[in-house]
Protein backbone atom coordinates (compact mmCIF):
# COMPACT_ATOMS: atom_id res chain seq x y z
CA UNK A 1 0.00 0.00 0.00
CA UNK A 2 2.85 2.38 0.86
CA UNK A 3 4.54 1.67 -2.47
CA UNK A 4 1.30 2.53 -4.30
CA UNK A 5 0.93 5.83 -2.41
CA UNK A 6 4.57 6.74 -3.06
CA UNK A 7 4.13 5.94 -6.75
CA UNK A 8 0.92 8.01 -6.88
CA UNK A 9 2.72 10.98 -5.32
CA UNK A 10 5.41 10.74 -8.01
CA UNK A 11 2.78 10.61 -10.77
CA UNK A 12 0.92 13.66 -9.41
CA UNK A 13 4.18 15.56 -8.95
CA UNK A 14 5.26 14.76 -12.53
CA UNK A 15 1.93 15.96 -13.90
CA UNK A 16 1.99 19.15 -11.78
CA UNK A 17 5.30 20.15 -13.37
CA UNK A 18 3.55 20.09 -16.77
CA UNK A 19 0.64 22.38 -15.82
CA UNK A 20 -1.55 23.16 -12.80
CA UNK A 21 -4.34 20.70 -12.04
CA UNK A 22 -7.47 22.21 -13.59
CA UNK A 23 -10.23 21.51 -11.08
CA UNK A 24 -12.79 23.38 -13.21
CA UNK A 25 -12.20 21.11 -16.17
CA UNK A 26 -14.91 18.43 -16.53
CA UNK A 27 -12.45 16.01 -18.08
CA UNK A 28 -10.21 16.38 -15.03
CA UNK A 29 -12.83 14.77 -12.80
CA UNK A 30 -14.02 12.20 -15.36
CA UNK A 31 -10.69 11.09 -16.80
CA UNK A 32 -7.59 12.92 -15.57
CA UNK A 33 -8.02 12.16 -11.87
CA UNK A 34 -8.95 8.48 -12.44
CA UNK A 35 -5.95 8.13 -14.78
CA UNK A 36 -3.64 9.43 -12.06
CA UNK A 37 -5.02 6.80 -9.67
CA UNK A 38 -4.58 3.97 -12.19
CA UNK A 39 -1.11 4.92 -13.48
CA UNK A 40 0.80 3.39 -10.50
CA UNK A 41 -0.61 -0.02 -11.51
CA UNK A 42 0.90 0.34 -15.00
CA UNK A 43 4.17 1.52 -13.48
CA UNK A 44 4.18 -1.57 -11.26
CA UNK A 45 3.88 -3.96 -14.21
CA UNK A 46 6.43 -1.87 -16.17
CA UNK A 47 4.36 -1.08 -19.26
CA UNK A 48 5.92 1.56 -21.50
CA UNK A 49 4.11 4.79 -22.41
CA UNK A 50 4.16 3.95 -26.15
CA UNK A 51 2.66 0.52 -25.49
CA UNK A 52 -0.22 2.18 -23.62
CA UNK A 53 -0.68 4.63 -26.54
CA UNK A 54 -1.06 1.74 -28.98
CA UNK A 55 -3.42 -0.04 -26.58
CA UNK A 56 -5.52 3.13 -26.33
CA UNK A 57 -5.69 3.28 -30.15
CA UNK A 58 -6.79 -0.36 -30.50
CA UNK A 59 -9.43 -0.06 -27.75
CA UNK A 60 -10.72 3.19 -29.23
CA UNK A 61 -10.85 1.76 -32.74
CA UNK A 62 -12.81 -1.25 -31.50
CA UNK A 63 -15.15 1.13 -29.65
CA UNK A 64 -15.80 3.11 -32.84
CA UNK A 65 -16.61 -0.14 -34.64
CA UNK A 66 -19.13 -1.07 -31.93
CA UNK A 67 -20.64 2.42 -32.17
CA UNK A 68 -21.48 1.78 -35.83
CA UNK A 69 -23.58 -1.30 -34.93
CA UNK A 70 -27.32 -0.42 -34.68
CA UNK A 71 -27.85 -1.98 -31.27
CA UNK A 72 -28.20 0.18 -28.18
CA UNK A 73 -26.48 -2.24 -25.82
CA UNK A 74 -23.55 -2.77 -28.18
CA UNK A 75 -23.30 1.01 -28.49
CA UNK A 76 -23.38 1.31 -24.69
CA UNK A 77 -20.39 -1.05 -24.59
CA UNK A 78 -18.79 1.19 -27.23
CA UNK A 79 -19.15 4.10 -24.80
CA UNK A 80 -17.33 2.07 -22.14
CA UNK A 81 -14.55 1.22 -24.60
CA UNK A 82 -14.17 4.84 -25.69
CA UNK A 83 -13.99 5.93 -22.05
CA UNK A 84 -11.33 3.29 -21.43
CA UNK A 85 -9.39 4.53 -24.46
CA UNK A 86 -9.66 8.07 -23.09
CA UNK A 87 -8.27 6.92 -19.73
CA UNK A 88 -5.38 5.12 -21.44
CA UNK A 89 -4.71 8.24 -23.52
CA UNK A 90 -4.10 10.09 -20.24
CA UNK A 91 -2.15 7.25 -18.63
CA UNK A 92 0.52 7.09 -21.36
CA UNK A 93 1.48 10.71 -20.72
CA UNK A 94 1.52 10.11 -16.97
CA UNK A 95 3.94 7.21 -17.44
CA UNK A 96 6.24 9.19 -19.76
CA UNK A 97 6.38 12.19 -17.42
CA UNK A 98 6.94 10.05 -14.31
CA UNK A 99 9.86 8.27 -16.00
CA UNK A 100 11.05 11.60 -17.51
CA UNK A 101 10.98 9.99 -20.96
CA UNK A 102 8.76 12.40 -22.91
CA UNK A 103 9.91 12.72 -26.53
CA UNK A 104 8.64 13.91 -29.89
CA UNK A 105 7.95 10.39 -31.14
CA UNK A 106 5.65 9.75 -28.19
CA UNK A 107 3.85 13.04 -28.77
CA UNK A 108 3.51 12.22 -32.47
CA UNK A 109 1.96 8.78 -32.10
CA UNK A 110 -0.22 9.99 -29.21
CA UNK A 111 -1.77 12.74 -31.32
CA UNK A 112 -1.78 10.79 -34.59
CA UNK A 113 -3.33 7.58 -33.25
CA UNK A 114 -5.83 9.46 -31.08
CA UNK A 115 -7.11 11.47 -34.04
CA UNK A 116 -7.12 8.32 -36.18
CA UNK A 117 -10.04 6.84 -34.28
CA UNK A 118 -11.70 9.85 -32.65
CA UNK A 119 -12.43 11.57 -35.96
CA UNK A 120 -14.60 8.63 -37.09
CA UNK A 121 -17.06 8.85 -34.20
CA UNK A 122 -19.70 10.93 -36.01
CA UNK A 123 -19.49 8.81 -39.15
CA UNK A 124 -19.91 5.63 -37.06
CA UNK A 125 -23.02 7.13 -35.45
CA UNK A 126 -24.37 8.12 -38.87
CA UNK A 127 -23.86 4.58 -40.17
CA UNK A 128 -25.72 3.06 -37.21
CA UNK A 129 -28.60 5.53 -37.64
CA UNK A 130 -28.65 4.65 -41.34
CA UNK A 131 -30.03 1.22 -40.42
CA UNK A 132 -33.12 2.97 -38.98
CA UNK A 133 -32.95 0.79 -35.86
CA UNK A 134 -32.14 3.41 -33.24
CA UNK A 135 -34.36 5.54 -31.03
CA UNK A 136 -34.66 8.87 -32.85
CA UNK A 137 -35.69 12.30 -31.66
CA UNK A 138 -35.79 13.81 -35.16
CA UNK A 139 -37.60 12.79 -38.31
CA UNK A 140 -34.92 12.89 -41.01
CA UNK A 141 -34.41 10.63 -44.03
CA UNK A 142 -32.26 7.61 -43.18
CA UNK A 143 -29.59 8.51 -45.74
CA UNK A 144 -29.29 11.98 -44.21
CA UNK A 145 -27.73 10.56 -41.05
CA UNK A 146 -24.89 8.92 -42.95
CA UNK A 147 -24.30 12.14 -44.88
CA UNK A 148 -24.32 14.27 -41.71
CA UNK A 149 -21.96 11.86 -39.94
CA UNK A 150 -19.60 11.82 -42.90
CA UNK A 151 -19.68 15.62 -43.14
CA UNK A 152 -18.92 15.95 -39.43
CA UNK A 153 -15.95 13.60 -39.75
CA UNK A 154 -14.77 15.55 -42.81
CA UNK A 155 -14.95 18.80 -40.84
CA UNK A 156 -12.75 17.34 -38.08
CA UNK A 157 -10.17 16.13 -40.62
CA UNK A 158 -10.15 19.45 -42.52
CA UNK A 159 -9.62 21.37 -39.30
CA UNK A 160 -6.62 19.20 -38.40
CA UNK A 161 -5.27 19.58 -41.95
CA UNK A 162 -5.55 23.40 -41.91
CA UNK A 163 -3.73 23.67 -38.57
CA UNK A 164 -0.99 21.28 -39.70
CA UNK A 165 -0.52 23.18 -42.99
CA UNK A 166 -0.06 26.45 -41.09
CA UNK A 167 2.45 24.80 -38.75
CA UNK A 168 4.36 23.29 -41.69
CA UNK A 169 4.41 26.65 -43.51
CA UNK A 170 5.82 28.38 -40.41
CA UNK A 171 8.57 25.78 -40.11
CA UNK A 172 9.37 26.06 -43.82
CA UNK A 173 9.60 29.85 -43.54
CA UNK A 174 11.84 29.60 -40.48
CA UNK A 175 14.15 27.19 -42.31
CA UNK A 176 14.29 29.45 -45.39
CA UNK A 177 15.15 32.51 -43.28
CA UNK A 178 17.96 30.64 -41.49
CA UNK A 179 19.65 29.98 -44.85
CA UNK A 180 19.55 33.54 -46.21
CA UNK A 181 22.42 36.00 -46.26
CA UNK A 182 22.39 39.27 -44.32
CA UNK A 183 21.33 41.44 -47.27
CA UNK A 184 18.32 39.25 -48.03
CA UNK A 185 17.33 39.29 -44.35
CA UNK A 186 17.42 43.11 -44.25
CA UNK A 187 15.16 43.33 -47.30
CA UNK A 188 12.81 40.77 -45.79
CA UNK A 189 12.68 42.61 -42.47
CA UNK A 190 11.81 45.86 -44.25
CA UNK A 191 9.03 44.14 -46.17
CA UNK A 192 7.72 42.50 -42.98
CA UNK A 193 7.53 45.91 -41.26
CA UNK A 194 5.28 47.20 -44.05
CA UNK A 195 3.04 44.13 -43.86
CA UNK A 196 2.90 44.26 -40.05
CA UNK A 197 2.01 47.96 -40.09
CA UNK A 198 -0.88 47.28 -42.46
CA UNK A 199 -2.02 44.37 -40.31
CA UNK A 200 -1.98 46.53 -37.18
CA UNK A 201 -4.13 49.16 -38.86
CA UNK A 202 -6.63 46.49 -39.91
CA UNK A 203 -6.67 44.94 -36.43
CA UNK A 204 -7.95 48.21 -34.94
CA UNK A 205 -11.05 48.26 -37.13
CA UNK A 206 -14.48 47.63 -35.60
CA UNK A 207 -14.91 44.50 -37.72
CA UNK A 208 -11.63 43.00 -36.49
CA UNK A 209 -12.49 43.90 -32.90
CA UNK A 210 -15.88 42.17 -33.13
CA UNK A 211 -14.38 39.17 -34.95
CA UNK A 212 -11.80 38.73 -32.19
CA UNK A 213 -14.48 38.88 -29.50
CA UNK A 214 -16.56 36.28 -31.35
CA UNK A 215 -13.54 34.00 -31.70
CA UNK A 216 -12.77 34.24 -27.98
CA UNK A 217 -16.40 33.57 -27.06
CA UNK A 218 -16.58 30.59 -29.42
CA UNK A 219 -13.34 29.09 -28.07
CA UNK A 220 -14.88 29.03 -24.58
CA UNK A 221 -18.19 27.61 -25.83
CA UNK A 222 -16.41 25.01 -27.96
CA UNK A 223 -14.27 23.88 -25.03
CA UNK A 224 -17.38 23.37 -22.89
CA UNK A 225 -19.14 21.46 -25.68
CA UNK A 226 -16.05 19.33 -26.36
CA UNK A 227 -15.88 18.34 -22.69
CA UNK A 228 -19.53 17.26 -22.79
CA UNK A 229 -19.29 15.43 -26.11
CA UNK A 230 -18.46 11.98 -24.79
CA UNK A 231 -20.16 12.11 -21.32
CA UNK A 232 -23.58 12.75 -22.90
CA UNK A 233 -23.04 10.11 -25.57
CA UNK A 234 -24.40 7.37 -23.30
CA UNK A 235 -27.83 8.97 -22.61
CA UNK A 236 -27.97 10.02 -26.28
CA UNK A 237 -27.69 6.36 -27.34
CA UNK A 238 -30.96 5.57 -25.54
CA UNK A 239 -32.88 8.82 -25.97
CA UNK A 240 -31.91 10.44 -29.25
CA UNK A 241 -28.63 9.63 -30.97
CA UNK A 242 -29.77 11.47 -34.10
CA UNK A 243 -30.15 14.78 -32.22
CA UNK A 244 -26.66 14.24 -30.78
CA UNK A 245 -25.29 13.63 -34.28
CA UNK A 246 -26.89 16.72 -35.83
CA UNK A 247 -25.86 18.95 -32.93
CA UNK A 248 -22.21 17.89 -32.81
CA UNK A 249 -21.83 17.83 -36.61
CA UNK A 250 -23.01 21.46 -36.53
CA UNK A 251 -20.47 22.24 -33.81
CA UNK A 252 -17.68 20.69 -35.92
CA UNK A 253 -18.68 22.83 -38.93
CA UNK A 254 -18.73 26.04 -36.89
CA UNK A 255 -15.36 25.10 -35.42
CA UNK A 256 -14.01 24.44 -38.93
CA UNK A 257 -15.18 27.87 -40.12
CA UNK A 258 -13.65 29.67 -37.11
CA UNK A 259 -10.40 27.70 -37.53
CA UNK A 260 -10.16 28.65 -41.21
CA UNK A 261 -10.68 32.33 -40.36
CA UNK A 262 -7.95 32.19 -37.71
CA UNK A 263 -5.56 30.17 -39.89
CA UNK A 264 -5.97 32.42 -42.94
CA UNK A 265 -5.56 35.55 -40.83
CA UNK A 266 -2.46 34.13 -39.14
CA UNK A 267 -1.03 33.08 -42.49
CA UNK A 268 -1.52 36.56 -44.01
CA UNK A 269 0.25 38.16 -41.03
CA UNK A 270 3.03 35.63 -40.41
CA UNK A 271 3.80 34.20 -43.84
CA UNK A 272 3.82 37.41 -45.89
CA UNK A 273 7.59 37.38 -45.66
CA UNK A 274 7.65 35.97 -49.19
CA UNK A 275 8.16 39.33 -50.95
CA UNK A 276 7.74 39.86 -54.71
CA UNK A 277 11.30 40.03 -56.06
Amino acid sequence: MNSYIDSLKNVIKAYSTKKPLDYENTNYWLARWPSLLITPVFLKIKVTANAVTWLSFLVGLFGIGCLAIPNQWVQASAFVLLYLAFLLDNIDGNIARTHKQTNHYGKFIDGCLGTSYQCWQLLAIGISLGYDANTKALDLPVVAYVAIGGAGTGAVLLQSYALLRLKAARQSLSLQRSRENEEAKKVADQYCKVITKGSLLQSHSIFSFLAKKVQIAWSKINRALAELEWPILLPAIFFGLDAYLVFYASVKFINLFVTYVIVLKSASNQLSYFRPF
